[in-house]
């Protein structure tokens, strides 16, 4: 007999035994007055029942409690709380060394899921013009020929470039940015309990294997359908007469072509308005990797040529050395400030409202306070996203859309995946099922399900808004963009966004011989309303950045001017000058 059950039927006992020994035989004439005492004692050995279980109950419970602190807050606290620091306190250096099949096998993982998986694959290789049947077997050679782990990690940063989508990535192989990413993880990606050993050796050795690559670098710029030097935010290595110059040519190839064809860091991105396939930005430098030559036609028109070096390794460190600072020795719980700026403008009768990320921070709700009480005095509203890359989803139905709209928005977008073992990994979750509201009764090869959008209104009048975008409006910042432009009280003004808000979830895996991580997008959307999530939202307004603006802008950031404060940009910025006279026509 369990020794519990013994202890609670012995208590019993002894409880009804001490009730029996002071019960007494009472005459009938007392029988009335001793009948409350007798319910007293009564309740007193219910009561002393229930205390005994109670206390048996309790003693149960303490133990789970402490049994759950001496096992599971460890774990708790490793892989959730403080990923990042504990792998150092709790980890010691692991092979990670791979063979050539084994780097081979990765690769071809990375292809078969980032590349044929993704629903738009053939749509990306023609806008881009890449055939990535050849791209796969030029990059098997390069694979084999990485001599360690940081060119390896290089290569694969690289090839996932040529995707065309800067949700389509490697993941840094740091814990806290891979379970922090946001992304919806597979866990099975990081199951077993080196895995946090596997990162801390990763990221250990890029460290430490780096530096051998590192050079200084400096960038060239997409601006305007041409490249331009652009040394000023990036304190690079160009001579400052070179500044501002437009990149003609790189070794006799028309400048986008040749950033186009050769491996950088920074996806491929499509210009529905210039018509073109390009990178975002490129780096060079003076001293590493092979040798190219720029003719660069400079300010004053004249035609010069300089002589530089493009290297992968080169650039990717100048990345590793970025992830470095931001992962490792900052925080997690460190906090966004100065995320905003808005200005009330009086005399024309509107609010600007530049909003820098979606990352929650200190300063919100002074925004939101300052926001409601500019709003009882003006109806119109710029809300400036040029350079929002995104981040939390929620932001702005959480800090915007319940002040500025009167209307809720409420956005159902049907998705689809392909059907693969992948895939069906994700979707035969039952969490994942759950969420995404998979329903599986298709039979042409893909997976169907809802995804939706969704914004709180509130406000208590109508307003006007503008939104202001180009291509680094990004992630959740062009899914807001997307479903506020289906309101006709908003008008999206700027240049073609960067696209992927309204592609459907991002998912993560790991790839199965070196477990580092990669992002990627299997899920397309079927109907947009004509938007393209290649290409981005084209705004009903289009306005772009030119040269002149470009080189204005980098001429005050020289002199120390903080370039993206809004009485700055009056200076320089036509763009805004130009929104600001629409909006202050607009009827």
């Amino acid at each position: 007999m369990d020794t519990n059950n013994e202890e609670l039927i012995s208590s019993i006992e002894e409880a009804n035994t001490e009730i029996k020994e002071d019960a007494t035989v009472v005459e009938p004439a007392q029988e009335t007055a001793d009948k409350q005492p007798a319910a007293k004692k009564k309740g007193i050995g219910v009561g002393l029942i229930l205390l005994i279980i109670l206390k048996l109950f309790l003693r149960e419970a303490l133990v789970v409690v402490v049994l759950g602190v001496i096992f599971v807050w460890p774990l708790v606290n490793r892989y959730y709380i403080f990923p990042y620091q504990t792998v150092e306190d709790y980890y010691d250096m692991v092979d990670i060394s791979l063979t050539d099949e084994e780097k081979l096998a990765d690769l071809e993982a990375l292809y078969e899921n980032a590349f044929l998986g993704n629903p738009t694959c053939e749509e990306r290789a023609e806008l881009y013009g890449v055939d990535y049947e050849a791209l796969y077997e030029e990059y098997q050679t390069k694979i084999l020929e990485t001599k360690n782990e940081f060119e390896y990690y290089c290569v694969l940063v690289d090839f996932v470039s040529y995707v065309g989508s800067g949700h389509n990535r490697m993941m840094y192989p740091h814990f806290a940015e891979v379970v922090n990413s946001g992304f919806q993880l597979n866990m099975e990606a990081l199951d077993g309990a080196d895995t946090a050993a596997v990162y801390y050796t990763w990221e250990q050795n890029l460290k430490s294997q780096y530096r051998e690559y590192w050079a200084d670098c400096g960038s060239i710029r997409y601006v305007d359908g041409a490249y331009i030097m652009h040394g000023v935010m990036d304190e690079s290595i160009w001579p400052k007469e070179y500044w501002g110059a437009k990149v003609l040519s790189i070794d006799g190839m028309d400048t986008i072509d040749f950033i186009v064809e050769n491996p950088f860091y920074n996806p491929l991105v499509y210009d529905d308005i210039k018509n073109v396939t390009y990178r975002y930005s490129a780096y060079f430098n003076l001293t590493k990797g092979t040798p190219v030559v720029m003719e660069l036609q400079l300010v004053d028109g004249s035609i010069v040529e300089l002589e530089a070096f493009m290297d992968p390794y080169a650039e990717c460190a100048m990345y590793v050395e970025y992830y470095d600072a931001a992962y490792v020795n900052n925080s997690d719980t460190d906090v966004i400030t100065d995320n905003y700026e808005l200005v009330e403008c009086v005399e024309d009768d509107y609010i600007y409202l530049r909003i820098y990320t979606c990352m929650s921070g200190e300063d919100d709700e002074r925004m939101v306070e300052e926001l409601e009480d500019a709003l009882t005095r003006h109806d119109k509203i710029i809300i400036d996203l040029r350079g929002n890359g995104g981040g939390l989803i929620n932001y702005f139905t959480r800090y915007i859309t319940p002040y500025v709209f009167e209307e809720s928005i409420d956005i159902d977008l049907p998705c689809k995946i392909k059907k693969n073992e992948l895939s069906t990994t994700w979707v035969s979750d039952p969490v994942t099922r759950l969420m995404e509201l998979i329903s599986f009764d298709s039979s042409d090869g893909y997976y169907h399900f809802t995804d939706s959008l969704w914004y709180s209104g509130g406000a208590d009048k109508r307003n006007e808004v503008y939104i202001l975008v180009d291509e680094d409006t990004y992630s959740s910042a062009d899914m807001f963009t997307y479903a506020a432009s289906t309101l006709d009280n908003v008008t999206v003004i700027g240049s073609h966004t960067g696209g992927e808000g309204i592609e459907g979830p991002i998912f993560m895996y790991s790839l199965p011989n070196s477990r580092l991580c990669y992002a990627f997008t299997p899920c397309v959307n079927e109907d947009t309303e004509g938007s393209d999530m290649l290409v981005g939202i084209t705004p009903d307004v289009v306005l772009t950045e030119s040269f002149e603006d470009r080189i204005e802008y980098m001429q005050l950031s020289y002199e120390g001017k903080n370039t993206r404060a809004y009485a700055v940009m009056m200076q320089y910025d036509d763009v805004l000058l130009n929104a600001i006279e629409y909006v202050k026509n607009a009827q």
